[in-house]
């Protein structure tokens, strides 16, 4: 990186790298908080430790006169700038800066949190000495991230470009509600998490006439988020197809009988259980397409959404001890084609 002259370097720091000491030493300028959710407890153990090891980071900035920006949208956050209040260097959002600051697509409404992620990568830009213009100006040249918030419609395949767009005129007080696009929409993301998957789940319940949830959790991982992601599913979703991960050497019915324990809709056609993952994307497609055509032609112009979540980019399913090629994204390609 020297030879090739770059001088600033923006990193995801993970907890677990924290945790090993892999960046001990290391001198950052900048460390930014975005939040704290349940994951990673695998190896941590409990939230507190790792709360503690993404706390490092923060400790490392601070002995080297970096500076902090920290959000105050949840109580790990808040609890950080309170501990680190008596830091000349501490910086922190407003929420009605994360309004001022909110960026759509021309397809579909970006997550809220994918609004507040850019934020934060602004501001930290702008903590390097960087103008905002020049920063925004950059950002549409940036890859859109693999697996994260995929959208493939019936009319368009492939991985739809999302180009960011920031609202000069006047700050967008609540996420747009009316859906100029009537059809069907499928979306992949990696949510593999409670949060993650309430928080995508959520962007799009406020765009989808019907939402179809596709999703399962992962084997011989922390198995105590299992029911919590039922609840979310159940409580955001209007059908859930539930099928396999990447079970691993875990019994997969065992996976889903946890995740079941958190379901609390028990209406008739709601909970479609099929652990063959392919075959429940298949019939999620289906199921979506024989409810669109049921809509009236004066129906609420908002489309029919499926979300596959858990897997995202990857293109395996581990089933025990073997790996084999499976992608999402094609799945549900050659599902909307049939």
């Amino acid at each position: 990186m020297l030879s090739q002259k770059i001088e600033r370097i923006a990193m995801e720091v993970s907890s677990e790298g924290l945790d090993w000491g892999r960046l001990d030493g290391i001198k950052f300028h900048t460390a930014i908080f975005t939040g704290l959710a349940h994951e990673h407890l695998d190896h941590h153990k409990s939230i507190e430790k790792y709360y503690q090891a993404k706390k490092k980071l923060f400790l490392f900035c601070s002995q080297t006169n970096g500076k902090l920006l920290i959000s105050k949208q949840d109580k790990y956050s808040k609890r950080l700038a309170e501990e680190m209040q008596n830091y000349p260097l501490l910086e922190y959002p407003t929420q009605a800066d994360l309004k001022q600051n909110f960026y759509t697509t021309g397809l579909i409404q970006l997550p809220e949190f994918y609004a507040s992620n850019i934020f934060f990568a602004l501001k930290g830009a702008n903590l390097s000495k960087k103008e905002e213009e020049h920063c925004l100006s950059k950002f549409p040249e940036i890859p859109h991230p693999p697996g994260r918030f995929k959208v493939i419609t019936a009319s368009f395949k492939k991985e739809q470009a999302l180009p960011i767009k920031k609202s000069i005129e006047k700050p967008i007080e609540k996420p747009i509600e009316k859906f100029d696009i009537f059809g069907l929409f499928c979306i992949v993301d990696y949510a593999h998490t409670p949060d993650s998957l309430e928080a995508v789940l959520q962007a799009i319940r406020k765009q989808a006439k019907i939402l179809i949830c596709v999703f399962g959790c992962g084997g011989n991982r922390d198995a105590k988020k299992r029911p919590l992601m039922g609840e979310i599913a159940s409580r955001l979703s209007d059908i859930i197809f539930l099928c396999d991960d990447n079970p691993r050497q875990e019994n997969s019915a065992k996976i889903r009988a946890d995740i079941k324990k958190g379901i609390r809709n028990h209406k008739a056609n709601f909970l479609y259980e099929i652990g063959d993952r392919k075959e429940a994307i298949k019939q999620a497609v289906a199921k979506a397409k024989s409810l669109l055509g049921k809509q009236p032609e004066k129906a609420e112009q908002k489309p029919v959404i499926v979300l596959v979540a858990g897997k995202g980019h990857e293109e395996y399913q581990i089933l025990n001890d073997k790996t084999i090629p499976f992608s999402d994204s094609l799945v549900i390609e050659t599902a909307l084609k049939g």
